[in-house]
Order: C-alpha cells, then structure tokens, then sequence
C-alpha cells in the first residue's frame, strides 16, 4: 500500500511546463559567464535531452509527504515525444502499480488494493501538466517556450530568470561540468503568489547527453528523489 500511494507523488510534485519568446528584455550578463548571453544559457538548459528518442531502466525513488514516506524501485520507459511507462514494485509482493502518460491522457493501475483499481484522467493531475512528468524521467531539464517570455537576464548572482507573460518565473543556477554552464538547481514560482515557490536539485549529469541521472524536487507538499540504477537511451 504504501508504495502504491508513494507512486501517485511521482506526478504531485512536478512543475508546470509553460510555453515560452518574441519579444524579450534582456538583462546584463555577470561576469562568471562573460561571453555567453543570456540566450546562450537559456539553450544550454534547453538542451539537455533534445537528442533523445527513448530512455528505458531501473531507478530507486525516495518519497516523502504529509500523507505517506517511502522507497521503492522503480521501472521506467519513456518515449518521444510524450510517452512514459513506469512499474512499481515492492519487494515482496512484485509489481504494485503501473502508470501510463501517452500525450494529454494518463492512467494509473493499482495491483495492491481489493479490488485492484484503474484511476484515469487529461493534461493534468493535481493541477501538474503531464509534460513535465515525462520531461523529468526522459532526461530532459523543464524548459518554459519562447513564445510567452517577456524577461530574460542574468541575475547579479549568475542565475538565468526567465518571466513569463502570465508572471511564472524560472530561475536557473549552474555548476561547471565539462568546462561549460550546466543547470544544477531550478526554482519555478507564480509572482503573484498564487502558487508555492517549487525547487529540483538536478545532479549526476550524464557523460554523453548531460541528462541529470540523479533528481529531487521539494514542494511544501514534501519531495520526491530520484537516483537512476540503471539507465539505457538512444
């Protein structure tokens, strides 16, 4: 039971994914990354897992909420461009629950209840876009659109913000990883503060796509861990 109501957090802590640029402020750049621009930072974000046409393996998850804690292991498959399996077991009792995101439609099948269940539903869950649930165990790093900003700079401590049209913000930091700016920590908030400010904490990056292969993302709901085991793609 307890790995199954741990599964649904997968989707309950992610972020919206916004569309995002025709015409944009841009900020000066600070002097850590002097020569790239902000556009240039923006791309490098945008980047991580744009090659990738299918992702497939095992991860261990750590959850935490007010409602239920636990770890368990998880088998993922994902596909371009908005396909994702995953199949939950429990180490004694095998497979406990499967979930299914195809495009805007997701499905979650539960095996450890009497009678076992079918939960379905469109685009959201919990108010979650589904895109973002595949953009996370794809390997990809939640990317706003161009077509919605109106801000884009570097802040004086060397984050890339970008605002949105409807006051969402993404904030960016990075590390230097292969002597180049990649994303270790992202902040998504609503400026009007009508939603809960949400951080991931991306690590691990993968040495050939610079997919994240470990992840967390902490809300005021709690968090969810990821730390891929094994992990295939192409």
């Amino acid at each position: 039971m307890v790995a199954f109501m741990s599964f649904r957090f997968f989707i309950l802590v992610l972020i919206p994914l916004i569309s995002a640029c025709n015409s944009v402020r841009v900020s000066p750049i600070k002097t850590q990354f002097k020569g790239l621009s902000p556009q240039d930072l923006y791309s490098v974000v945008c980047s991580v897992g744009q090659n990738l046409h299918s992702v497939s393996g095992e991860a261990s998850v750590q959850i935490k909420s007010k409602e239920v804690s636990g770890q368990f292991q998880a088998h993922i498959q994902a596909e371009a461009p908005q396909n994702l399996f995953l199949e939950v077991d429990h180490p004694f009792k095998g497979v406990v629950a499967q979930v299914s995101i195809k495009n805007e439609i997701y499905e979650i099948k539960s095996f450890n209840e009497d009678p076992p269940f079918t939960e379905r539903g469109l685009r959201t869950w919990n108010g979650v876009p589904l895109e973002l649930v595949h953009a996370l165990f794809f390997g990809k790093i939640p990317c706003p659109k161009t077509s919605e900003f109106v801000d884009l700079g570097i802040s004086s401590q060397g984050e890339l913000r970008v605002r949105e049209k409807n006051q969402n913000q993404w904030t960016y930091e990075f590390k230097i990883w292969n002597d180049k700016p990649w994303p270790d920590r992202v902040i998504f908030e609503n400026l009007k503060g009508k939603s809960q400010k949400i951080e991931m904490l991306l690590d691990d990056p993968d040495s050939k796509h610079g997919t994240p292969l470990k992840w967390e993302i902490h809300s005021y709901e709690g968090f969810i861990k990821v730390r891929w085991k094994e992990r295939a793609s192409d």
